[in-house]
């Protein structure tokens, strides 16, 4: 279509091209943006998920050692976390949803101009201006389903990432140990003159 443009009026062409480029390039950038803060709201909801079990399955420790505030600061913690990614995430997807369609009528509004300048001289047939309405709707249509295709398997990968994590889960990478120094321990002469004084301060 672009080179149907481009050999029936070289300006029309060019503009026409230029719209698609500027189109596809804005529409990537916010889809990639809005995706990126998707793949950090979705670590939120995993360390939200984590938490409550582990809340779950601790229930009686948490009343027992009096940690309900510090629990509750936990979990305003990630919910925050998770709602400034959702709602960065909707800027951008409001973006390209409602703020890059007025780019795109603005552009329509530039070659409806352009069309009409180029009938009133003679350069074109009202037919030629019908075609190019016709294919300029068609190619950004093919381009919003371009981009919207490319978002979705954006998201696609996401999830596929995810499934391969839990795939992969090793339980003996995620063990925090300690850093205190136990190596003393081993001097048999050190373990036993603490075991002589435990056992007095136990017999006092």
């Amino acid at each position: 279509m672009l080179i149907i443009f481009i050999k029936t009026n070289i300006y029309i062409g060019i503009i026409s091209l230029i719209i698609v480029v500027i189109y596809l390039l804005v529409g990537n950038y916010l889809t990639k943006k809005a995706n990126y803060f998707f793949k950090g709201q979705r670590k939120y909801t995993d360390k939200l998920i984590n938490l409550l079990g582990e809340t779950i399955a601790g229930l009686k420790d948490i009343k027992t050692s009096n940690i309900e505030n510090s629990l509750n600061k936990k979990y305003d913690y990630e919910r925050k976390g998770w709602a400034n990614k959702y709602s960065i995430r909707r800027k951008y997807i409001i973006g390209y949803q409602v703020h890059l369609k007025w780019l795109i009528y603005i552009f329509k509004i530039i070659l409806y101009l352009l069309l009409s300048y180029l009938l009133f001289k003679g350069k074109i047939s009202l037919g030629l201006i019908i075609l190019f309405i016709t294919y300029y709707d068609q190619i950004i249509g093919y381009c919003t389903s371009f981009i919207t295709d490319f978002s979705n398997l954006r998201d696609y990968n996401v999830s596929l990432n995810r499934t391969y994590e839990l795939l992969e889960f090793d339980i003996l990478d995620n063990i925090v140990y300690g850093n205190v120094n136990n190596n003393r321990c081993n001097k048999k002469s050190y373990c036993k003159k603490n075991y002589f004084s435990f056992t007095i301060l136990f017999i006092f």
